[in-house]
């Protein structure tokens, strides 16, 4: 029996992108339980979809590349308050951000599609981490819930 064949190394990193992806989402779904005000729950469940979807498309461009996925058990991060979880959530998106542009920069010359598709996902972390800041701003860092 032959062991199974390691992917490409774009497709690594297209896998541990769209783990990421999950990841996040959950840690998002579980912040949003646990936040203290239905509008800031409905914002984190909000980003959680669009994490999803980001992770689908991600998804999408690996078995393009003749790929796959397995499912992920993720563990989300968890702080003592609602202001330390949104500083989580903002690590997790800033961190993706700056992978994407990376990824980008490196597949982008051999795989345009992937390029262009990391470049966008990059675009939509920049875009979405301004609303989190904001929900930090509004945020007491000294509240216990």
């Amino acid at each position: 029996m032959q062991p199974p064949r390691k992917p490409s190394p774009v497709v690594h990193d297209l896998i541990e992108d769209y783990n990421a992806e999950l990841a996040l989402a959950q840690q998002l779904r579980d912040h949003a339980a646990k936040a203290p005000y239905p509008h800031a729950e409905k914002q984190l469940l909000e980003l959680a979809a669009e994490e999803e979807a980001q992770a689908e498309r991600l998804r999408a461009a690996i078995e393009a590349l003749g790929g796959s996925v397995a499912p992920l058990d993720a563990v989300p991060q968890d702080g003592r308050n609602h202001w330390l979880r949104l500083t989580l959530d903002l690590a997790a998106k800033q961190e993706a951000g700056g992978r994407y542009l990376e990824q980008a920069v490196r597949w982008e010359q051999d795989f345009p599609a992937v390029g262009n598709l990391l470049r966008g996902l990059e675009r939509e972390e920049q875009e979405r981490r301004h609303g989190i800041r904001d929900m930090i701003a509004r945020s007491d860092p000294h509240a216990l819930n």
